[in-house]
């Protein structure tokens, strides 16, 4: 059997949080074509077709078989609760949970922690708000001091979708993701097998519940970027046991769930079913190619922007279209002119800027310090707070008309942030910005809410900035921000498109 290899998504904290492994079949050959949860792009193995994963920004939709069989759940119920009903057949129902995926930027109160000020002093001092400090003659933190500290994770939270069924079924289906299988959500063949139930949680309020705010600590701000929400209908084989009790067993692991559940329970929950749930999944594929001129796009996991280097066009994946977006490709300076750097993808933001101060209630224009535009680097990264600080950087170094190239035909680097979480960004951005000033970020860091940024009129152009780079680094053109060269190396090594896309199957 011809299986594809599995292309990892070079997302953020993706060797942290787990996975689901996607089973599938290609649309062009019909070969069995496994590709991680999160891709957007895949290649099958068996006749070589590059395809675009659709469905994004949309509530996914997976369901995992039972590796449990029927007889086998029988004995486990028989052993655990030694009344389990002779000739009672078991029954197996597809359970709905809820699971979200997304990267979480967080500004939190945090009291200053140093070995030595021999130590100290050996670091050289030459990162953001440090070094803003020393030049503008603001004392160092001392030992004990609060301050405020911006750091990133990724997050990743499974609950039921029915709080009914909470008496039968675990809650959340833990750190299993790594190791399960799914498959494309499909009702009519999960039906042939067993009962599958029905949601109770919108999306909207699932939503909500995944993303409420669970750091430890003081935290200052929050904000969520590359949300990913689905539902799984997860395998459970409900045993009739004595006394109208039921036991439930694991379809996957074989492991007891619920030794003395109510059989009543399970009668309401298959009764309530109306069949107007949806019957299919909506992720889809089609060629990975571009819209306009059919070429060919290089295959990379992770990217949500393309661009076409045939007829220099970039295009946004949107649910299950490729739209549109604008784009410029900014010219080397004269001191790193080559062609062979690295172009990197960084979304330009403009909008009307706007704080809102929570201790007055006031709505206000930002400083007059406060740039007219921002800036929300897009390429895959494993701390999102670095990007922050890049961005940062861009804001007050990036000259306000670049040099830009009359033609956008070379292989630029894959963007894995769209326009709606550049603006999310671009807001962390301007409120680190906004921290610089002493007294903003002594107010924030003893108790005072920080000021709320909010971009009225966003509109996010992707610009292609070339980054110069040496044998250990990559740097920015305009402020020098260095990033080692062997994390950009995964996103530099994508070969480019040089062949024409093959028609729709």
């Amino acid at each position: 059997m011809t299986t594809a290899a599995l292309p990892r998504a070079p997302q953020p904290g993706a060797d942290v949080a787990s996975t689901f492994v996607v089973a599938t079949s290609c649309a062009r050959c019909g070969a069995p074509l496994d590709f991680a949860e999160g891709s957007n792009a895949v290649r099958c193995a068996h006749c070589g077709t590059v395809l675009l994963v659709t469905g994004r920004r949309r509530v996914l939709r997976w369901a995992i078989r039972p590796h449990t069989t029927a007889l086998e759940a029988q004995k486990i119920a028989s052993f655990a609760h030694g009344s389990a009903r002779a000739g009672a057949p078991p029954r197996l129902l597809f359970v709905p949970y809820y699971r979200l995926t997304a990267e979480e930027l967080v500004w939190r109160r945090e009291r200053v922690r140093r070995a030595s000020d021999e130590l100290e002093s050996e670091r050289p001092c030459d990162e953001g708000p440090r070094l803003l400090r020393a030049l503008r003659g603001v004392a160092r933190p001392r030992e004990g001091d609060v301050e405020l500290a911006l750091t990133s994770r990724v997050l990743e939270r499974s609950f039921l979708a029915c709080d009914a069924l909470a008496p039968l079924a675990s809650w959340s289906l833990g750190v299993r993701t790594g190791v399960l299988r799914v498959e494309l959500f499909a009702r009519d063949a999960l039906e042939r097998e067993g009962t599958v139930l029905e949601p109770t949680l919108d999306p909207d309020a699932a939503l909500a519940h995944a993303l409420a705010p669970q750091v430890p600590g003081d935290v200052v701000q929050r904000d969520v970027l590359r949300v990913v929400l689905a539902l799984v209908w997860f395998p459970l084989w409900v045993v009739p046991a004595a006394q109208r009790t039921v036991v439930v067993i694991d379809g996957v692991t074989g492991s007891l769930v619920a030794r003395e559940a109510a059989a009543t329970l399970v009668d309401e929950q298959v009764a309530r079913r109306d069949g107007a749930g949806d019957g299919e999944h909506v992720v889809g594929f089609r060629p990975l190619c571009c819209p306009n001129c059919g070429w060919d796009f290089a295959l990379r996991a992770a990217d949500v922007v393309f661009h076409c280097a045939s007829c220099e066009r970039t295009w946004e994946l949107r649910g299950e279209d490729l739209q549109p977006i604008a784009s410029d490709v900014v010219m080397p300076t004269a001191v790193d002119a080559s062609d062979a750097l690295p172009r990197l993808p960084v979304w330009e933001v403009r909008g009307a800027v706007r704080v809102r101060d929570d201790a007055a209630g006031r709505v206000a224009a930002p400083p007059c310090g406060l740039p007219d535009r921002l800036f929300a680097p897009a390429f895959a990264w494993r701390g999102v707070d670095r990007l922050c600080d890049l961005g940062v950087r861009l804001a007050r170094g990036a000259p306000a008309s670049p040099d830009l190239e009359l033609v956008k035909d070379m292989a630029l680097t894959g963007c894995s942030l769209d326009r709606a979480d550049a603006v999310t960004l671009a807001r962390q951005v301007a409120l680190a910005l906004l921290l610089d000033d002493a007294n903003v970020r002594f107010a924030a860091a003893h108790g005072r809410p920080a000021p709320e940024v909010a971009i009225e009129g966003a509109t996010a152009k992707l610009l292609w900035l070339p980054f110069a780079g040496d044998a250990y680094s990559v740097r920015d053109p305009y402020t020098g921000y260095a990033l080692p060269r062997r994390t950009v190396a995964a996103l530099l090594d994508a070969p480019p498109a040089d062949r024409r896309a093959t028609r729709d199957p």
